[in-house]
């Protein structure tokens, strides 16, 4: 059974040790080693706890099998009412409809908190990601080009985006 929940400081190894993988194996993040756990709790802790973010944790059978949250698009006054969105899921549950769920759950907090448009910026190529979003509404709408360099590559940087309000 699949539960979505807030997520709690003491889930950070576990959503830690579900980011990590894609830190080391691919060009889905453009991070080149994998955070702390102390910088991991404090990003958690900055986000959703400090800056009131949803941050969002799914559980398979009690056990996480993924998370979400929004974290601000840009620090600017401005900018205030648009927020940038992430998911991550276990490398092995991709495609059971969990990442959709959670970032549902986000999307939904966004539009009842007052937002207006959420971000989703994608290391290039990653297909699987685009559709994805796209899938959920969000219109591609600008490429930056060997932006990133990782894992031998020069990667491209796509920016989605899903007006909310």
């Amino acid at each position: 059974m699949l539960t979505i929940r807030d997520v709690q400081l003491n889930d950070a190894q576990a959503l830690l040790d579900i980011y990590a993988p894609y830190v080391r194996t691919t060009w889905i993040t453009f991070e080149t080693s994998a955070p702390s756990l102390s910088e991991f709790c404090g990003r958690i802790e900055q986000y959703h706890f400090t800056l009131g973010f949803p941050y969002k944790v799914a559980e398979l059978d009690g056990i996480i099998a993924g998370y979400a949250y929004a974290h601000p698009f840009h620090e600017r006054e401005a900018y205030r009412f648009t927020a940038e969105t992430t998911v991550y899921v276990k490398q092995n549950l991709g495609r059971g409809g969990i990442g959709t769920r959670l970032y549902q759950t986000v999307l939904e907090d966004l539009t009842k908190s007052g937002f207006h448009a959420a971000i989703a910026i994608l290391g290039y190529p990653n297909e699987a990601s685009k559709r994805f979003h796209e899938k959920l509404g969000f219109r591609e709408v600008g490429c930056f080009h060997e932006v990133g360099y990782k894992l031998g590559h020069w990667l491209d940087t796509g920016y989605l985006e899903k007006i909310l309000g």
